[in-house]
C-alpha cells in the first residue's frame, strides 16, 4: 500500500495499467478518470480524485486475482507494481523513491536482488489479517482449553 500511495502502478504481464477497467459504482465519482488526474491525486492535487490503484484492499486483490486467472498474471502469480515510472515526473526519480520509500527499497534490493527504482515489483494478494480467534472468556481471557489464554488479536 505504501507503494501505491506514492504513485505506485499495477501492471499486468503485457505491461498495460488495468486498475482502470474496473471501478465499481460506487466509487466512481471518487475516482480518477485518467492516469494524470491520479497522479495529481498522488502529488496532493486537492481538486483531483485518486487513482484506482487506491481502492480498497479487497478490490485491488479481486482485480489482481482476475488478471491471473486470465493469463495476464506475472511469473510468479501475481502482478506488476511499478514505482520506476514516476522517475517521468520528479526531478531524479530514484533518489526520490529512496527518500519516500527506503525500507521498501532496501528490501527488494537485498531480498530479491530488484531495485525498484529501475524495475517493477512482483507483487500479489496475501492474508493480511484474520477477522476472528480463539473463543475466551471475556473476563479471564481463558479458553475452553484448560490452561490456554489468549489475549489481543488472536483473541476472539
Amino acid at each position: 500500500e505504501g507503494v501505491r500511495g506514492e504513485g505506485g502502478i499495477l501492471k499486468n504481464s503485457e505491461g498495460r495499467r488495468f486498475m482502470f477497467d474496473d471501478i465499481p459504482p460506487l466509487y466512481q465519482d471518487q475516482t480518477a478518470d485518467n492516469p494524470e488526474e491520479g497522479w495529481r491525486y498522488v502529488t496532493g492535487d486537492r481538486d483531483a480524485r485518486r487513482p484506482p490503484e487506491l481502492l480498497t484492499r479487497d478490490h485491488v486483490a479481486r482485480c489482481i486475482v482476475r488478471e491471473v486467472r486470465e493469463g495476464r498474471g506475472s511469473p510468479h502469480g501475481g502482478v506488476f507494481l511499478d514505482i520506476a515510472w514516476i522517475d517521468e515526473k520528479v526531478p531524479d526519480g530514484p533518489a526520490h523513491i529512496k527518500r519516500k520509500l527506503p525500507s521498501m527499497y532496501h528490501q527488494f534490493k537485498e531480498l530479491a536482488g530488484i531495485d525498484i527504482t529501475k524495475e517493477p515489483m512482483e507483487v500479489g494478494p496475501t492474508t493480511h489479517y484474520v477477522m476472528g480467534g480463539i473463543r475466551v472468556d471475556a473476563d479471564t481471557q481463558m479458553s475452553t482449553v484448560p490452561g490456554l489464554f489468549a489475549a489481543g488479536e488472536c483473541a476472539a
